[in-house]
Parts: C-alpha cells; structure tokens; sequence
C-alpha cells in the first residue's frame, strides 16, 4: 500500500484547515504554498503532511472507524507536539506568605504499647499465633485439600492420571504438615539460600539441618505447589468484568489487615513504607479506587485519624496538598521533596540552590 495522500484527500485537508480557524494553529502562507506545490503532482506524502502540519493533521482527518481510509499512517515518527503553556500561580495564590508563622500543632495524648497479653515468657509459637491463630491455618488446610482433589478428579476423568505423580500419591495435609510447613518458610526468610533445594542440600558447605528435620523436601514442594487460600471454583476470568484480581488471596489478607493493628497500639510517629506493619494495600492497576496520595494516606490512616501523631514519608508522598490534608486531620508530617514538587513556593524553594551533603 502507498503512503501518500490522494490528491482530492489533500485538497480537503487544505480546505478543512484553512476554513477552521480553531484548526489552523501555526500554519502560514509559506507552508501553504509549500504544501499546494508538493499536491500540484497529484499526490503528496505523508510524511511532508507530518512534518509541516503536525499540529492540525488529528484535528482535521475524519474518523475513519468501519471504513476504508485514503490515509495510511507513516513509519516516520511525527515531530512532537509543543506543550500548551499553562499558566502558573504565583506563591500568593498557592497560599504561602513571607511571614515566618508558626501553626498550631496537634499533641498526641494517646496511649500506646502492646494491647495482646504476650511478653518475655511467650514463645515464637505464641507470637505467630496472635497474627495467625490456628482457625486460619485450618482454613488454608481445607483450600489447599480442596484444589487438590479437584486436580486430581479431572486428570482422573480424563484417564491421563500416571502411576508416580504428585497427584496419584497425594495425601490430604494434615495441621501439624501446615505449621511445619510455614515453619520451614520463616526459616528460609531468616536464612538465605540461592535455591530452595539447598535448604534440604547434604553439601557440608550450604547444609542447614532445619528443614530436613522438620519436612521432607518432595513434601514442601508438594504442598507449596498446591498452597490455595480460597476455593477456585469461584473464581472469576480475568476477561470477566467483575474480576477480583486480589481473589486468590483475599481471606488471608483481609485477616492479616484486621490482625496487624490488633495487638499493638502505635506509639506517635508513624511511617509510609517502612515499620511495623499497620496497614497495607495492594495496588492492582486501573480500575482500583481512588490512587491519589491523599485518597491513599485517608485509607490507610483511617485509624489513626485526629489523634496527633507525626507521619514520615519518603519524597514521592510528600507534597503540600498531603500535609494540608494531615494537618487538617490533627496530624504533623516530616518528610524529604523534591524542589519542583507541585505548590512548593517558588521563592526560596524551587529558585534557591542547595548545597550538597
């Protein structure tokens, strides 16, 4: 196919453009004239058309949708398209003054510490059993027996079951198997290995007894393989407009985020990113709900809201519009930002050169 305008497209081009004067952007009578000698051939490329009339070509071809089109897109990359000047508020307007002004700050007055009856005397089981009580282990012991035996009925059905598989030989997990289980996993968070098989590795150099004492290596992989926390026949396609795609592991999150607050009651400074955890939320791309970092901090902080504790941020949260919105909230802010960060006074902010270090 040809990568050129037909020469009736080209004067209907012309005519649209120069007729619509919302249309005609920087176009003069030189690069009119440029373009009316290039059509006098019958035919005028593409790419001429791009190059000198970047800035009206979308606004003037028709839409072309269920319809065979004159215009064939061209391999050369357009000229970019200048941004529109916005204009820019002055400090005044943003709300900032010269004056040195000391606002009023909220106190914290509230009371903090443990709130679970664990101490000195309690053992790692004991705290593990306050984020994660036996109930919910017995659940994901149920999911995992469930999977599997829905795996292995349709291989079974379908008469391709082998003697020696995982799926032939499997026996449903027991309790016990499951605290085993996610004991060998904390272990391998305490002790890193470049492979998970090294964990169960005789080599005198990388061995560590641990797991092997505890799980049999094919066991931890068999049940790692088939770990579920929900029953997959309610799962809903991804193509499906009402897909969860937190569906999977959705029980065991919504119970870790009622439990994480549970036992313990924040001192005043609190941190986005880093600590112990309070709260968390996964970002699953579009469609979730508001992503704006003030919609973001009013989510995660709904708790601790008014109650005059100190928020630390990293310098992508930080902004003015984040800390108007804490302090309106009770709450102080500290944290590092960029200097061309939206709404920073440009006076002595954005315009001033900091030294290093």
């Amino acid at each position: 196919m040809s990568k050129f305008l037909a020469n009736t497209e080209t004067e209907r081009l012309l005519n649209e453009t120069f007729v619509d004067s919302s249309s005609k952007g920087d176009i003069s009578e030189s690069e009119y004239s440029d373009f009316a000698s290039e059509a006098d051939s019958g035919y005028v490329s593409i790419a001429f058309f791009r190059q000198n009339f970047t800035s009206v070509i979308y606004n003037v071809l028709p839409n072309t949708e269920g319809s065979t089109s004159n215009v064939v897109p061209s391999t050369e990359s357009p000229r970019k398209r200048r941004r529109s000047s916005v204009p820019k508020s002055s400090d005044a307007e943003l709300g900032w003054t010269a004056l040195d002004m000391q606002p009023s700050l909220p106190e914290f007055k509230e009371e903090s510490g443990r709130v679970t009856e664990v101490g000195d005397c309690s053992s790692p089981f004991d705290i593990f059993s306050v984020f994660i009580p036996e109930s919910v282990v017995k659940h994901i012991k149920a999911e995992t027996n469930r999977y599997v035996k829905s795996i292995a009925d349709k291989i079974r059905r379908s008469r391709k079951m082998k003697p020696n598989s995982m799926w032939s030989s499997w026996t449903g997990v027991q309790l016990h198997e499951m605290y085993l289980f996610f004991a060998v996993i904390i272990h391998m968070c305490l002790v890193k290995k470049n492979n998970l098989h090294n964990y169960w590795s005789t080599n005198s150099f990388v061995s560590t007894p641990s797991p092997g004492s505890v799980l049999a290596r094919n066991r931890f992989f068999a049940i790692l393989s088939c770990l579920h926390v929900n029953d997959n026949v309610l799962y809903i396609p991804r193509d499906e407009p009402v897909h969860n795609p937190m569906y999977k592991i959705r029980p065991f999150l919504n119970h870790l985020l009622t439990q994480f607050p549970a036992p313990f009651s924040p001192e005043e400074n609190l941190t986005i990113n880093e600590g112990y955890v309070l709260h968390t939320e996964v970002y699953t791309g579009k469609g979730q709900e508001d992503n704006l970092v003030t919609a973001l901090f009013q989510r995660l902080l709904s708790g601790y809201l008014k109650k005059g504790q100190t928020v630390y941020m990293d310098r992508y949260y930080t902004s003015p519009a984040v800390f108007d919105f804490l302090l309106e909230n009770k709450m102080k802010a500290v944290g590092a930002s960029m200097p061309n960060r939206r709404g920073l006074p440009k006076q002595g902010v954005v315009s001033k050169k900091l030294k290093k270090g």
